[in-house]
């Protein structure tokens, strides 16, 4: 059953680059401003149980070296992609660990949080773990993501209002310097778009000034103010 919250959840989600930080700490100032009470949660999963996992793959399965990520991008994620298929049960273990620290993590920062009737602007929420960490290198179908999705909104607070601020990958590669490659953006961007469609969130041009998408972001939280 879903952990009960009396307070409200604002989430940002997106692909990196795309300018979730710095929106969400804007709308977070603005309601710490107003005497709200609020909390802001930088919501990306510190790998805890999953590290240890992530850790041991690349060394023992894998046998890559996170730094041949950059150097060789395509082959690194083929590779990966094609060890996780042929590991069923290791790659399983290692998504329900990650699927762990989320829910842990979140249960800590968030509903916590919550049932105290704090605001909470998360930047990244369970959105992002499952499609930034897990759909992509693991190839789930659209349908398996939102069935993902929806089995831990069962365990975690839903959000109140999600907002995706959508950036072509071109331009959010230009903002990131840790960014391994561009495909790896627009892999990410694409099931980004098709879950914004499926769950109706409100969707932002991150391409534009911070002050146009912060004004269209107020005019939408009115109720919440």
């Amino acid at each position: 059953m879903m952990i009960m919250s009396k307070g409200t959840l604002i989430c940002f989600i997106g692909i990196d680059g795309s300018g979730k930080s710095t929106i969400s700490r804007e709308v977070y100032n603005f309601f710490l401003a107003k005497g709200s009470k609020t909390k802001y949660v930088y919501g990306r999963v510190v790998p805890f149980f999953s590290g240890v996992l992530i850790w041991a793959g690349r060394l023992f399965i894998l046998k890559r070296k996170k730094e041949d990520l950059y150097l060789d991008y395509e082959n690194y994620v083929s590779q990966k992609k094609m060890k996780l298929k042929s590991n069923y049960l290791l790659s399983r273990i290692y998504m329900y660990a990650l699927l762990l620290d989320q829910v842990l993590q979140t249960i800590t920062k968030i509903s916590i949080p919550l049932l105290f009737g704090k605001t909470v602007i998360c930047d990244r929420y369970v959105y992002d773990t499952v499609i930034t960490d897990i759909a992509i290198d693991f190839n789930l179908s659209n349908d398996e993501i939102i069935e993902l999705i929806n089995k831990i909104f069962c365990i975690v607070p839903k959000p109140d209002i999600v907002f995706y601020i959508d950036v072509p990958e071109e331009v959010a590669y230009r903002r990131k310097n840790d960014v391994a490659h561009i495909s790896y953006l627009a892999e990410r961007r694409k099931c980004y778009k098709r879950i914004a469609e499926r769950y109706s969130l409100i969707t932002l041009n991150g391409a534009k000034s911070i002050n146009d998408i912060f004004e269209k972001i107020i005019s939408y939280l009115g109720a919440y103010l």
